[in-house]
């Protein structure tokens, strides 16, 4: 269980210091995503330290949903932030790893999500983050 959500003890590139506007904010909305992260993590670590170990988790459906939807905004980095980036290849190398995060999440959720939780619409930090016109 544990092997599935590995990639997310890492996300191994950040973003090259701001350039511009638009890579503060992207900045800002990756400090949230790494929250999201840890949330996830911290869950993770939680549910599986329980013994018995619980067939779904409320609070571990939750982070991970919110980590897997706002994975999207990073698994395509290159093209829509690559100005952040020090280089072309660092920046598909981070969309690789944010994809990767988001299949794992995707699988957590499927794992400890109940099909109620799963139909549920849900909103993450990043997600408001961008939408707003001031950023985060």
């Amino acid at each position: 269980m544990r092997g599935i959500f590995y990639s997310l003890a890492l996300l191994v590139f950040v973003a090259a210091p701001a350039r511009a506007d638009d890579c503060d904010r992207f900045g800002r909305a990756l400090a949230l995503f790494s929250a999201e992260k840890e949330d996830a993590l911290r869950e993770l670590n939680r549910v599986t330290a329980t013994k018995p170990a619980p067939a779904k988790d409320a609070a571990l459906c939750r982070a991970a949903r919110i980590l897997g939807k706002d994975s999207v905004y990073f698994a395509t980095a290159s093209t829509g932030h690559p100005s952040c980036f020090d280089s072309l290849q660092q920046a598909q190398e981070f969309d690789g790893q944010a994809d990767k995060i988001g299949g794992s999440a995707a699988q957590l959720s499927g794992f400890y999500c109940t099909e109620e939780e799963l139909r549920q619409p849900i909103k993450a930090k990043v997600d408001e983050c961008i939408a707003t016109v001031a950023g985060c």
